[in-house]
């Protein structure tokens, strides 16, 4: 029901939709077909059979506190009852991504069903855009849409490799290893999407007999982030719910009418998604952001300056935060200079320019500074606070590098925030089985295997989550979707361009597009 309500508010759906109803030249889906496509994608069969709640709101240490040292988080452990963690790893792909990436698939194929085009979706991921771009098409897209990913060859996980490639066969999914970091990927898209040469050529590319253009799975399309502001909003109503903040039409309550939401920001998606629900009226009080080495939203939240200008990319254990050049950076621009976009137009140059863009002080005091905080954490902090809350948790809270990150950033904006604490909702992006080798090492576990395992990625993966299973018996399991697509052989022999040029990249974007 949230999510029927929250789409056609953002959608502008009448009250009464006929088949000529548009926005632009897309079609409205009327309310019913908006029903049937939520349905569809949030179908708990899909959704590891989780009945309640496919984004549950849980205590910090999962009820079951220990006594163990904090000496490191000290803040975190005595306040957990103020940190609740939103899981939004229970999807098919074991990642936030899933709750747009299996709901806009069904919106693209309704609204562009009587369109004469073939549409290819091509995407740049930082490891889990990817495979919940391609499961989301291929379960709810056009059965023509065909969806090209690039990735950082060296840049994802293994489990996240493993997945991709068990949908590549080259026919329907392409996906293309880059010997380059994800902002090389994501700035190739957006450079193919602003070339007209190449949406031309594509349209007299024909398959099946249909020409081809291009669309993205990216949060460059605002169709990813829509489904995104969902599940703050019902985060929200479960605080209501547990009485954690106030009823908004209980004037007599002394419960918190505000909450903060901790969010662990790459590519600055997830956190928007969340600032755009407080513009439609959601009581957030404060949005903190958490970067690991690449702190460059650190920075900028932080003092109005978004430099680049000496940075190189860090290759972490959370890759969706190893990014330089976060894309929706420019929407949230927009947004703070209230829609002006000679504004917008101007700092995004000075970024392509001058690698370096400079808030006015005014933008900065009265919509950044008192609106969002920041902070960062390192690779040894991050395995550190993932032990911890382990241990204090009697082995039942686990999370994966990503939600790390924020969890020891949320022991610094306690501190910060300690005399005025009100709840906070911390973003679990992923499954802790996407990232074994960061556990693993985080937990000072050892994995005894043959040389031959070692070299075999899927039995290699497959070993790590046995150990830590066999190791932590109260974490939340593998879950069987995850299981599945890691033990999927790869279709065809994986395509990668050691050193990847614009002009290869667009060559094979034709050859897979004329398939």
């Amino acid at each position: 029901r949230t999510a029927q309500f929250v789409v056609e508010k953002l959608l502008g759906v009448p009250a009464a939709v006929s088949p000529s109803t548009t926005h632009g030249t897309l079609p409205v889906p009327s309310p019913a077909t908006i029903s049937s496509c939520i349905k569809k994608a949030y179908a708990p069969t899909r959704w590891n059979n989780l009945q309640a709640s496919i984004s549950p709101l849980t205590p910090l240490l999962c009820g079951k506190p220990a006594s163990v040292s904090t000496a490191d988080f000290p803040n975190l452990v005595e306040h957990h009852s103020d940190v609740l963690v939103l899981e939004q790893y229970h999807g098919p792909t074991a990642a936030f991504k899933d709750f747009a990436l299996q709901l806009f698939p069904g919106f693209f194929a309704v609204s562009t069903e009587s369109d004469p085009n073939r549409y290819l979706i091509l995407a740049a991921t930082s490891g889990d855009t990817g495979v919940a771009a391609i499961n989301g098409f291929i379960q709810n897209g056009a059965p023509d849409t065909k969806v090209m990913v690039l990735f950082p060859e060296e840049g994802v996980s293994p489990v996240q490799k493993a997945q991709m490639l068990s949908y590549s066969d080259g026919q329907r999914v392409q996906v293309v290893g880059l010997g380059a970091d994800f902002d090389f990927c994501q700035s190739t898209v957006k450079k193919i999407f602003n070339d007209n040469s190449i949406a031309d050529k594509l349209l007299t590319t024909t398959a099946g007999g249909k020409p081809t253009v291009l669309s993205s799975a990216n949060s460059i399309n605002w169709g990813r982030l829509l489904p995104q502001i969902v599940y703050y909003i019902h985060a929200y109503l479960d605080l209501v719910a547990d009485m954690k903040v106030a009823h908004p039409v209980d004037a007599s309550s002394a419960l918190p009418r505000q909450f903060d939401v901790l969010v662990p920001s790459g590519n600055f998606g997830n956190i928007l998604s969340c600032y755009v629900a407080k513009q439609m009226g959601l009581p957030v009080r404060r949005f903190v952001v958490a970067s690991n080495e690449n702190d460059v939203l650190a920075e900028f939240i932080n003092t109005g300056v978004y430099d680049i200008t000496k940075r190189t990319l860090t290759t972490t254990s959370s890759p969706s935060i190893d990014i330089l050049r976060a894309s929706n950076v420019e929407r949230f621009l927009y947004f703070i200079h209230d829609g002006d976009t000679d504004k917008v137009r101007a700092l995004m140059h000075q970024l392509d320019t001058e690698k370096r863009f400079k808030l006015d002080d005014a933008v900065f005091q009265n919509k950044l500074k008192d609106v969002f905080w920041a902070s960062t954490c390192n690779e040894s902090r991050c395995q550190k606070v993932v032990k911890t809350l382990f241990e204090a948790s009697n082995g039942h809270r686990l999370f994966d590098p990503h939600t790390g990150v924020a969890a020891a950033v949320a022991e610094d904006y306690i501190a910060f925030a300690h005399s005025a604490l009100v709840p906070i909702v911390l973003a679990s992006t992923a499954h802790w089985a996407k990232f074994p080798g960061s556990v693993m090492r985080a937990l000072g576990l050892s994995l005894v295997e043959s040389d031959a395992d070692k070299t075999h990625v899927v039995r290699h993966v497959q070993n790590m989550h046995d150990t830590i299973q066999g190791n932590c018996p109260n974490a939340p399991p593998v879950p069987s979707s995850l299981k599945e697509a890691v033990a999927s052989p790869a279709k065809v022999k994986p395509l990668i361009l050691p050193t990847p040029t614009y002009e290869g990249i667009v060559e094979e974007l034709f050859t897979f597009a004329s398939k």
